[in-house]
């Protein structure tokens, strides 16, 4: 987990792609993307929205 301008980003261990984690787009190659979803944390757990 990193930040790029200022937003958070993961990178791909396998093929190195940087991936804004606010829209899911690829920093180094706008040919990609992920889904990305809403992500709330309480008392140390995680919840995820996917629906």
């Amino acid at each position: 987990v990193g930040e790029k301008n200022g937003n958070p980003t993961i990178t791909s261990p396998l093929y190195k792609e940087v991936y804004d984690l606010t829209t899911g787009e690829c920093v180094s190659d706008p040919s990609y993307s992920i889904k990305v979803y809403p992500v709330e944390v309480r008392d140390g757990d995680v919840y995820l929205k996917t629906a």
